[in-house]
């Protein structure tokens, strides 16, 4: 894990947005030649104003993406996955209120979790695994 250091007064105001606007879950792809079914620990935030999602991303990492909602209306997404979002969740958990069972169980499966070995099959026990964390946090989310 690379070492970063954040003001605290930034990790607050993620936290908080994470809490109101964002989305801590475990999401499924299908990819590959195979079409195998992925799961990634996700940590979204959505907004319709960019200024605040360019900020995250600069100051934070992880990728934007632009989704139209409505015909005049643009929603902006920043988005960081697998190891770089645990670890980000780690260092913004005390400043977490809604979301802080939902980060504690994604870190939870990303440390977990045995890393894919390159067109290998999962065993069943880390399928199983991996199934139960996505699960848990569905529930938390509901």
């Amino acid at each position: 894990m690379k070492t970063i250091l954040y003001n605290s007064h930034d990790l607050a105001y993620l936290a908080g947005l994470l809490d109101g606007e964002g989305y801590v879950g475990i999401g499924a792809r299908v990819s590959g030649k195979y079409k195998s079914r992925q799961l990634i620990l996700q940590v979204r935030i959505g907004m319709t104003d960019s200024t605040v999602i360019q900020w995250v991303h600069k100051t934070f990492g992880g990728q934007i993406y632009e989704h139209k909602r409505l015909p005049n209306k643009t929603m902006w997404l920043w988005s960081i996955t697998q190891q770089p979002a645990a670890d980000l969740l780690a260092v913004i958990n005390p400043y977490l209120k809604t979301k802080r069972t939902q980060a504690w169980l994604a870190q939870e499966y990303q440390a977990q979790r045995t890393p894919s070995t390159g067109g290998k099959l999962v065993p069943v026990e880390e399928l199983v695994l991996r199934e139960g964390f996505m699960l848990a946090i569905r529930n938390v989310n509901a």
